[in-house]
């Protein structure tokens, strides 16, 4: 019978290992994790739409923008036009042919929508009133190219690019931008009571343990929401282990970036008065009556609930989640393992009871 005690004790040994192991890799943070962000627009019907989200997941370091002084070039863009800088991820996440996105582009530009948030070079182009194969050819040069769309460096004076040449940008920062894929009633405008998310991976959770996000309410001369304190959301702890987040954002959080008058002339066509002056709680809008944002409408669409300084206004719900958790997938994986081994010592124990008793009678 030795050669069973010999067997019982290397899987002894065993079976301690893969425990210590298995407690281990449960226990130890993952060093890289895919999160999805959501947002859910829980304006009332007819209420303020929103944005372009700019996302980013940092060391505590970038603070986009500080209450009582300017608006930063990327934010006021950000505030104004719903620019984020990452704007060629829009349409290629779309997945339409050139052909037909070019006449997209075209008859959306000739309806008011500004292109600078897919590039800088198709907006000019727009604006200069280049014909039809120059515009398809910007477009294929963008969509239609070995380059991967996500490997695009962020528009120029947007917060995509301010965020890339910070230090953090520069040393393992990660944004990236949330958008309602929709070409109607409003080209990428997430309205009241839908849900738009995005996913995306984080390679050093310790070093990026905060978030940070800002979206334009539309229509609006210039009022954005988005965190002051670029260390008020928390996703990760300091050891890299997911916290995630849930949150609602009120109407009465909303800032004017200071960056426009507040003279709610934006349809049939917007008039951009500048004002030069600091980031400050929204006032909020216009009275019904006073020929603001909410008695205006856009091809049929009303904004009569936009105002969102009234009281108890919602306007977005966001979520943090983790999409997997490889540590633990790689943890029950052994614990697996640990149950086969249990397995065999069982039936060995139970071979060797069988031998014993055979021999002892």
């Amino acid at each position: 019978m030795a050669i069973f005690r010999k067997m019982g004790m290397y899987f002894h040994t065993l079976l301690t290992a893969t425990m210590i192991t298995t407690g281990a890799v449960i226990a130890s943070p993952s060093t890289a994790a895919t999160l999805r962000v959501t947002v859910e627009n829980v304006a009332p019907d007819q209420g303020i739409n929103l944005g372009h989200f700019w996302l980013g997941l940092h060391d505590g370091s970038f603070d986009a923008f500080n209450v009582g002084e300017p608006a930063s070039d990327g934010v006021a863009l950000l505030a104004e036009e719903q620019v984020v800088g990452l704007g060629a991820r829009i349409l290629a996440d779309f997945n339409i042919p050139v052909p037909q996105l070019t006449d997209i582009v075209i008859n959306t530009f000739a309806a008011g929508t500004d292109y600078g948030f897919i590039s800088p070079e198709l907006q000019s182009a727009l604006e200069a009133g280049s014909d039809r194969p120059a515009i398809s050819a910007i477009l294929d040069s963008i969509f239609n190219s070995d380059l991967d769309v996500n490997d695009l460096p962020p528009s120029p004076g947007t917060i995509a690019a301010e965020f890339a040449d910070s230090p953090i940008g520069k040393n393992g920062g990660v944004q990236d931008i949330l958008f309602y894929p929709t070409l109607a009633p409003i080209p990428v405008v997430q309205p009241p009571g839908t849900t738009a998310s995005t996913v995306f991976e984080v390679t050093d959770p310790q070093k990026n343990r905060f978030f940070s996000y800002a979206t334009m309410l539309y229509p609006s001369d210039d009022a954005f929401i988005g965190n002051d304190d670029p260390k008020a959301i928390q996703v990760f702890d300091e050891q890299g282990k997911f916290l995630g987040a849930d949150f609602i954002v009120f109407g009465n959080q909303a800032w004017d970036a200071g960056s426009l008058v507040n003279n709610e002339q934006i349809f049939p066509t917007r008039v951009k008065v500048p004002e030069n002056g600091t980031i400050q709680p929204h006032p909020g809008l216009k009275a019904s009556g006073e020929g603001g944002v909410v008695d205006s409408q856009l091809d049929g669409l009303s904004f009569a609930n936009a105002d969102f300084l009234n009281p108890g206004y919602q306007v977005a719900h966001i979520t943090i989640t983790q999409v997997d958790e490889p540590a633990t997938t790689q943890g029950l994986l052994v614990l697996g393992s640990l149950l086969s081994i249990v397995t065999v010592m069982s039936k060995l124990k139970q071979r060797k009871n069988n031998l014993s008793s055979h021999f002892d009678s």
